[in-house]
């Protein structure tokens, strides 16, 4: 039997087990993650329980059982904190850290002598709320997001210049189109793309951005076929259902005649006289249903099913998508379920 034919793995890697039946005893009841699945003669998975310290553990199938769904859980959340703490003491984050430090004590020379840095950031605090305000918290949102790529597509560049402000804006500026050519690739997969067509494409994202952003939030409907007399132009308060109600049930109990204790209506509630259907306001058109939101999600649907169905060889296959689906984590799926139900509602 050829390698291509050998059955899958009973735990495939990135999946949760259970160790029991071992020799130690603070090793059983414990949780680990797959990280290489069973390989050669020996048939033993490389298990790592992320706890304090982290081990690494060779085990074979019988000292292994799935893990329930609160294991589960709980290892993941484990995990998370440890590829946390590496994210965070890696040597991208801790460049970045000096740089932020760098520039706080930079910020912190050029205030005035009778404003510290928490008084600062809480004017900036108080003037993003007033933003959020005036422009609405999407468009904020969206704005934000732009200067927030851009800022980390450049940051290698701004945090590395020196010489004066016009020498490192240069630089900056000489080295975007590579950086966007970089960011894109590690995005999508895509590295053959020069650096015109990588800053075609972040010019077309921040114009797609601000046509939304820019987007009126509630259009209105034009009433210009509505009769003058009609009620849509009335600014006269209108009568409460519910004592209308009531007061229709006490001539009805009191015997009197109905509308006895109705108030009289303003003219303006008469029925205007209408000659035909043309005052009908006809329904505003539909608006696409290709937002910026459904188109990321077409873009990471994308993403997921290139990254899915990749193999270590580099090769496209279904076998590798199959493989790697059963593999997803929960978290995984079901973001990728959510982009792929929003990409086919909005075509159908």
């Amino acid at each position: 039997m050829s390698s291509s034919d050998a059955p899958p793995p009973l735990y495939p890697v990135g999946s949760y087990v259970k160790i029991h039946s071992t020799s130690r005893d603070d090793l059983n009841g414990r949780c680990g993650r797959v990280e290489e699945s069973a390989s050669g003669s020996d048939g033993r998975y490389r298990i790592v329980v992320h706890a304090d310290p982290v081990l690494t553990l060779s085990l074979k199938s019988e000292r292994l059982q799935p893990a329930s769904a609160v294991e589960k859980a709980k290892a993941a959340a484990q995990y998370g904190v440890f590829v946390a703490k590496q994210k965070f003491d890696s040597p991208e984050v801790t460049a970045v850290r000096a740089e932020a430090s760098r520039l706080l004590e930079g910020l912190r020379v050029k205030l005035p002598r009778w404003m510290s840095l928490r008084t600062f950031f809480m004017v900036v605090v108080l003037l993003l709320i007033t933003l959020v305000r005036v422009i609405g918290f999407m468009r904020f949102l969206i704005l934000s997001g732009i200067v927030y790529g851009t800022v980390i597509v450049a940051f290698p560049d701004i945090s590395s210049s020196t010489g004066s402000s016009k020498e490192r804006v240069r630089k900056i500026t000489a080295m975007f189109p590579t950086r966007l050519r970089y960011a894109i690739g590690d995005a999508t997969g895509y590295r053959n793309v020069s650096g015109r067509v990588a800053v075609g494409i972040y010019a077309a994202f921040v114009v797609l951005s601000l046509y939304v952003a820019l987007q009126p939030s509630s259009p209105s409907t034009p009433l210009s076929n509505v009769p003058a007399g009609s009620p849509a132009y009335s600014t006269a308060p209108r009568l409460d259902l519910l004592a209308a109600y009531k007061a229709g049930f006490d001539d009805a109990t009191a015997g009197l005649e109905y509308e006895t204790n109705l108030p009289e209506l303003p003219e303006e509630y008469d029925e205007p006289a209408y000659d035909g259907p043309s005052h009908l306001t006809p329904p505003a058109s539909k608006a696409s249903k290709f937002g910026i939101g459904n188109i990321m999600s077409l873009l990471y649907v994308g993403r997921t099913i290139q990254t899915l169905a990749t193999g270590p060889d580099g090769r496209i296959t279904p076998a590798n998508f199959v493989f790697n689906v059963r593999a997803m984590q929960p978290l995984s799926a079901g973001l990728f379920a959510m982009s792929l139900y929003r990409v086919v509602k909005a075509v159908l």
